[in-house]
């Protein structure tokens, strides 16, 4: 079964046909929408609305060349220096090509060959098109954080060059409309001397109101260092004023999790300083010349394994030491036998080395396998919290109990620094204690009261509704189109953990009850890897109005300040 879905664009945009999507009915009743110019297919069901197909026809080229008269033959076509320019000017943006680049000769021949109309100019010239770009890309974008209903939380990395001048990016993210995770980088500048907390106030909070988000924020994700936290002091000061964060700004700074646990990493790392300097030392023995590796390769062969080129770590870049331990550790036989030959001495490692080792590089790997979910900019990371620091925890209470003595040693000063940076981001050290329980619970209940609360101000819509027992009406409630005013939340893992404790039933014998407790009612049902959180709560968004408007701002928070690769590196 399918049918024509009628479609409209930006106003700028004009269809000659009213088919653009042929909408089909799947095997599972479900239904997709497909694309009639590129038969790309898209979700067809009324639940999706039809944002993300206008977008689709954006960025159709089928349809964008009928649009614009040029294809096949047909001869209305007209060239657009003007916009041709402007294609140039994203094409030097997107792909980071020098501007020099428009006036090498080899390219100037190519834009020729292609249209001989289209006047080149200097780099200059079209630098400032780059920049006239950028000018109406923020325009567009300050335009739509003015009409945005929900929080935004923004990552502030801040650091001083080695010659001393100071910089600043400031990088925003948000759930959208159609409950995808979006990442804009706002700022990347320097700033003057002195880089002091205060200074970075300044110049942060200039940003916020240069791009209407001085109200609308909901957390701000820094690393632990000492001038940050004078800049949060002033900051939260300032946009208490005018009332834009909630409960009192108690839970406004998230602390970058990848940033702490590289601190803990860097006390394990200690523990096997000798080893460690060895192995990096054979490492760099065996790849220092063509021979070697040959000579390495051919050991691994005749015993029946496939070689592979031993990894050498970057002192700054924790993940690539323990990278290194792994290779090495799964080559150990062949690194021994090597080393057999070899005629210097000094690379010997006896096997209570290679074990103490193994031992610590089995340790890393939860650490690694953590840093890198958290470090995540595809797709939520606060979710994941609970359960990894979780796992964290216990882990480290179990490495205390090891039969090796070193070991024990290095989970005593990771716990210690895991406590201490952990008691100041969360509580989630406290679910040990039942008497906590309560304490986290009531965070999330006090949350839930607050976005409430901020709902009750919103004059009634045909959006909210009531909720009792006996009708399908829902408590006062954040509708989907209504103006929410509020920009901050609880920590993540006592609203996550809140969350979990909740929904292990919690069963109200009042009439009337409110969204929370229904939801809290529904039956539990086990999360898959393929779960998909932001479809989960895009499809209850209707039903949970405002649990959906406190998961979307949680869900946006970040849980490190970097993106993957960079999350492991220890330096500052």
């Amino acid at each position: 079964m399918s049918d024509t879905i009628d479609m409209d664009v930006e106003e700028s945009v004009s269809l000659d046909t009213q088919n653009d999507f042929t909408r089909e009915r799947q095997g599972d009743d479900s239904f997709v929408a497909i694309c009639n110019h590129c038969q790309k297919v898209l979700s067809g069901g009324s639940q999706h609305g039809t944002t993300h197909l206008k977008k689709h026809l954006r960025i159709c080229i089928p349809y964008q060349d009928a649009r614009r008269g040029k294809s096949g033959d047909n001869e209305d076509f007209k060239f657009n220096q003007e916009l041709s320019r402007e294609k140039l000017a994203h094409m030097l943006v997107m792909h980071e090509y020098p501007f020099s680049m428009v006036e090498h000769c080899g390219f100037v021949d190519f834009v020729k060959s292609l249209q001989p109309q289209f006047n080149m100019f200097t780099r200059n010239t079209h630098k400032e098109d780059c920049i006239k770009l950028y000018e109406k890309e923020k325009n567009k974008m300050c335009k739509f954080f003015n009409k945005i209903t929900f929080r935004v939380t923004l990552i502030a990395n801040i650091w001083t060059s080695s010659n001393m001048v100071g910089y600043i990016s400031l990088t925003c993210h948000f759930i959208d409309d159609d409950w995808r995770l979006q990442k804009k980088i706002l700022n990347f500048l320097s700033f003057e001397y002195p880089h002091s907390g205060e200074e970075i106030y300044k110049t942060i909070k200039k940003l916020l109101v240069d791009w209407n988000l001085d109200k609308k924020l909901c957390s701000i994700v820094l690393d632990n260092v000492l001038s940050n936290d004078k800049f949060v002091h002033e900051l939260i000061e300032d946009l208490s004023l005018n009332m834009s964060l909630l409960l009192d700004s108690e839970f406004f700074r998230v602390r970058c999790c990848a940033h702490i646990l590289n601190l803990i990493v860097h006390d394990g790392l200690k523990d096997i300083g000798d080893e460690l300097a060895k192995i990096r030392k054979i490492v760099r023995h065996i790849r220092s010349s063509a021979k070697k590796i040959q000579d390495f390769k051919k050991i691994a062969m005749q015993k029946g394994i496939l070689p592979k080129g031993l990894i050498l770590d970057v002192l700054t870049r924790w993940n690539s030491t323990y990278l290194m331990l792994e290779r090495a550790c799964e080559f150990q036989e062949i690194i021994r036998r090597f080393i057999c030959f070899d005629d210097d001495v000094h690379l010997y490692m006896s096997l209570e080395e290679w074990e103490r080792v193994k031992i610590v590089k089995d340790c890393l790997e939860l650490f690694y396998s953590i840093t890198k979910r958290f470090s995540s900019v595809k797709s939520p990371t606060s979710n994941l919290y609970f359960n990894d620091l979780c796992l964290v925890n216990l882990q480290l209470n179990n490495w205390s109990k090891h039969p090796h003595l070193f070991i024990v040693r290095m989970a005593e000063k990771m716990h210690a620094k895991f406590k201490k940076y952990w008691d100041m981001n969360s509580m989630l050290l406290s679910i040990a204690s039942s008497e906590k329980i309560d304490e986290v619970c009531a965070s999330f209940e006090y949350l839930y009261s607050a976005y409430v609360e901020q709902v009750k101000k919103v004059p009634r819509s045909p959006h909210i509704l009531t909720h009792t027992e006996n009708s399908g009406s829902h408590d006062t409630c954040f509708g989907v189109g209504g103006v929410f005013e509020l920009s901050s939340c609880s920590t993540v893992s006592d609203i996550l953990l809140g969350l979990n404790i909740f929904l292990q039933g919690h069963v109200t014998s009042q009439s009337t009850k409110s969204e929370l407790e229904i939801y809290l009612e529904r039956k539990v049902e086990a999360s898959t890897k393929d779960f998909d959180i932001l479809q989960c709560w895009k499809d209850n968004e209707k039903e949970h109005p405002i649990l959906s408007a406190m998961a979307r701002d949680i869900l946006a928070i970040p849980l490190s300040t970097v993106a993957s690769e960079s999350a492991f590196s220890m330096g500052g």
